[in-house]
């Protein structure tokens, strides 16, 4: 059997010699004692005996230099070690390295600090591709985010075009009911009374009798005109209102979309469904909603508010042509723990285990004319905000529920 110190040798041969990272080993002033051929590569020279010596002062610049030095003393003082610390070198021809570096003490059998070694690894390949790869991340991030933008622009392009097609509507009714007026043919009834003064046939009390009943029956038609005119008018009012303040949000939102501003979750919601008030009507969808457990909470707006318009929108989509009864989304409010959460349920007609796999992926979607934006571009929101989305279902025929969790350290409370 070879001597133990054979054995060694060899071992350390095999390590200095056909392991591919940089190994070295420095005396307390952090001068090189030994190293490889890949330490001596990364020095900028051809032979390890270039290196002895020498300290890192010799071959990279001062910061670095002064950074490996202090690193050295701290595991020498504290006998403690560095487990892959990333570090950018740059070298003298100029070209920009990332090295994961291991450092421990060298302690002699008295237990005394007799130096350091450590092992490099250069990791430039694998570090250049991971920022590659965030560069990467962060333009799909926001593209997903003005895609869900444009999206929610596009939701409420079309129920400002559902209130107007609303104000078409009540403008033809008000110009109907403005011909009830010119029916009442007042002129025509004054011209008949002043020929009937020169008419001696006619009988005084029976033609008063006639005018009386005509003005009777004109005055509950003129009555009756005057409401329908009035509710009409306010009908108007109210369309030409949501109309502004819709627009209002929607300016809001592009102002203030990277900033975080706090609104009452009742009011966001109270905004979802103003923005699609008249296309719910329009699909027969009634929502429930109940809030009362959290409203004294303040939820950053737009983001919220971008989450529930897309939930709205995906409900109401969801009973077309379904044939279900009663359409009904219920939307309520909850503390659960650390969180507050947004339910929006449904009874349309459900989802799918395997839809429900892929319904958060960009570009998934279950609607013929749908683009697979809106409920990707609400779980970027949600993230925007340390929140997380969910989807459930218990299948085809039971409805849907999407649920916003929002953390309280993300809210903030209306004392």
């Amino acid at each position: 059997m070879e001597p133990q110190a054979n054995v060694d040798a060899y071992f350390f041969r095999s390590l200095m010699e056909d392991l591919p990272d940089a190994v070295y080993f420095k005396d307390c002033d952090s001068k090189f004692l030994k190293c490889n051929v890949p330490q001596a590569r990364n020095l900028g020279v051809s032979s390890p005996s270039d290196v002895i010596g020498k300290s890192d002062a010799d071959f990279y610049g001062p910061l670095h230099a002064q950074e490996a030095r202090r690193d050295e003393l701290k595991v020498m003082r504290e006998k403690t070690t560095i487990d892959c610390k990333l570090e950018k070198v740059d070298l003298p021809d100029g070209r920009v390295v990332w090295h994961s570096t291991s450092k421990a003490p060298v302690i002699d059998d008295n237990g005394e600090v007799v130096g350091v070694f450590g092992v490099t690894r250069d990791v430039t390949e694998s570090k250049e591709t991971q920022e590659a790869l965030d560069e990467a991340n962060r333009t799909i991030s926001e593209t997903s985010r003005k895609a869900g933008r444009s999206e929610i622009a596009s939701i409420v392009i079309h129920n400002v075009g559902n209130i107007l097609n609303s104000v078409n509507v009540t403008a033809s009714m008000i110009d109907e009911l403005s011909h009830h007026y010119e029916s009442l043919e007042l002129n025509r009834l004054a011209s008949s009374i002043r020929s009937s003064i020169d008419d001696q046939s006619v009988d005084p009390r029976e033609y008063l009798k006639k005018v009386a009943h005509y003005l009777e029956m004109a005055g509950e038609r003129y009555e009756k005109s005057c409401s329908d005119f009035k509710n009409e008018v306010e009908r108007l009012q109210q369309d030409v209102s949501s109309i502004q303040r819709i627009i209002m949000l929607q300016q809001d939102m592009v102002s203030f979309w990277n900033k975080t501003q706090y609104k009452n979750c009742e009011s966001v919601i109270s905004d979802a469904l103003e923005i699609n008030k008249i296309a719910l009507q329009r699909h027969g969808v009634e929502c429930v909603v109940d809030t009362d457990k959290t409203s004294d909470w303040l939820v950053p707006e737009f983001q919220t508010l971008q989450i529930l318009l897309n939930f709205l929108s995906n409900g109401k989509y969801a009973f077309d042509g379904s044939g279900i009864e009663n359409p009904q989304i219920h939307i309520s409010t909850s503390i659960d723990d650390d969180k507050l959460l947004f339910r929006v349920a449904d009874n349309g007609p459900g989802i799918d285990d395997q839809a429900l796999e892929k319904i958060f992926d960009l570009g998934y979607t279950t609607r013929e004319k749908g683009h697979g934006i809106g409920l990707h571009s609400s779980l970027m929101a949600a993230k925007e905000v340390d929140g997380d989305i969910t989807g459930h279902s218990e299948g085809s025929g039971k409805g849907a529920c999407f649920v916003f969790g929002l953390p309280l350290s993300s809210c903030s409370r209306n004392d």
